[in-house]
C-alpha cells in the first residue's frame, strides 16, 4: 500500500489518535499533540528504567539540547534541503555587541532558526557527503522525510507509534540518520549495543508492517560523521538481533498498558534489593587501592 493510499487522522478516546501514516505531522504535533501519549522507542527507554521515569516524559518532554538541535538541523539538511534553506541560516557575529544582536534578531524575525557559521558549513559538508554517496542517494531518491506511523499493538491494544526519518516504500526500506563522532562497525555497533538501536529497528518495521501491510521491511542506520571527511557507514541489524529486541520488548508493552490502565506508575523497589556487581570487578587479579 502506499503512503498517499492510507487514511488520514481521526480521533481515539484512549490514545487521541488512530492508527495510519501522518505525512504532515510536525515534530511538534508528534511529542505534543494528539497521540502524544502512544509508546514509542524513547518511552520504552524509559520504560526500562521504571514506569516512573516513563511517566515523566509522557508529562514533561525534555527541552531540546544543543546537540539535539544541530542533529535536527543536518536531518534536515540532508532529508529536506528545500526546507532547510527556508528555516535555517547562518549567523556570523558577536551576541555580545549590538551589530550582532541585529542581525541575529533579524533572523529571527525572518522565522528562521540562527546556525553558527561553523555549524552550518559543518552541516553543508554533511549533506554533500551524503549526495555523493552512490547508495545513500539511491536509498533517499524515492519517499517521504520525517514520517509518522501508529499502530495498536496485539494482545495489550496499546497504541504504538514511531517518526520514520525516511520512508522508501518502493523498496520497502526505512533510513534511520544518525549523527556520530564515529561511524566505524566497530564503535557504531558499540552505540547500537548502548542505546538499543535493536529496540529502533524492531519497533519501526513491526509499525511498517502493522499500518503499511506485511512484508520484508528493513531498517537502515545512516550513521554520518560530524567531523571531515565526513565518513558515511550503512548498517542492518540481523534477524536475530531483532527477534531479541522483540522479546525484550513485549513484556514492557504489558507493563505499559498495566500502567495505563491502574493508572499507577511504580519507581525503583521499595524494598531492599540484593545489588551484583558487574563481573569486571568481581576481578581478583585486578589490585585494588584505597
Amino acid at each position: 500500500m502506499k503512503i498517499s493510499e492510507v487514511q488520514e487522522c481521526r480521533t481515539d478516546h484512549t490514545f487521541g489518535i488512530v492508527p495510519g501514516v501522518y505525512e504532515s505531522m510536525t515534530e511538534g504535533e508528534y511529542h505534543t499533540g494528539p497521540g502524544r501519549e502512544a509508546l514509542s522507542k524513547s518511552l520504552l527507554m524509559e520504560l526500562a528504567r521504571s514506569p516512573l521515569h516513563c511517566k515523566q516524559a509522557m508529562d514533561a518532554p525534555r527541552e531540546p539540547s544543543a546537540a539535539m538541535t544541530f542533529g535536527t538541523a543536518v536531518h534536515c539538511a540532508i532529508l529536506e534541503p528545500e526546507r532547510f534553506q527556508k528555516t535555517y541560516a547562518p549567523f556570523e557575529g558577536d551576541r555580545r555587541t549590538k551589530v550582532g544582536k541585529d542581525a541575529y534578531q533579524k533572523i529571527m524575525d525572518a522565522g528562521q532558526t540562527p546556525l553558527s557559521l561553523s555549524d552550518w558549513e559543518v552541516i553543508q559538508g554533511m549533506a554533500e557527503a551524503v549526495r555523493e554517496h552512490a547508495l545513500c542517494a539511491e536509498l533517499l531518491s524515492q519517499g517521504q522525510p520525517e514520517v509518522s506511523l501508529f499502530w495498536k499493538a496485539p494482545i495489550w491494544e496499546v497504541m504504538c507509534k514511531c517518526r520514520a526519518d525516511f520512508l522508501n516504500p518502493h523498496r520497502q526500506v526505512i533510513v534511520d540518520l544518525k549523527t556520530t563522532t564515529d561511524a566505524s562497525p566497530g564503535a557504531f555497533g558499540r552505540d547500537a549495543a548502548r542505546y538499543r538501536y535493536h529496540w529502533q529497528a524492531y519497533w519501526y518495521t513491526t509499525g511498517a508492517e502493522a499500518v503499511l501491510g506485511p512484508g520484508a521491511w528493513r531498517f537502515i542506520f545512516l550513521a554520518i560523521e560530524k567531523t571531515e571527511p565526513f565518513g558515511i557507514g550503512l548498517y542492518e541489524l540481523p534477524p536475530e538481533a531483532l527477534q531479541v529486541a522483540r522479546e525484550q520488548i513485549r513484556p514492557l508493552v504489558a507493563t505499559f498498558w498495566n500502567c495505563i490502565a491502574q493508572q499507577a506508575w511504580s519507581g525503583y523497589s521499595d524494598q531492599v534489593e540484593t545489588l551484583y556487581l558487574p563481573k569486571w570487578a568481581l576481578n581478583t587479579e585486578e589490585p585494588y587501592y584505597e
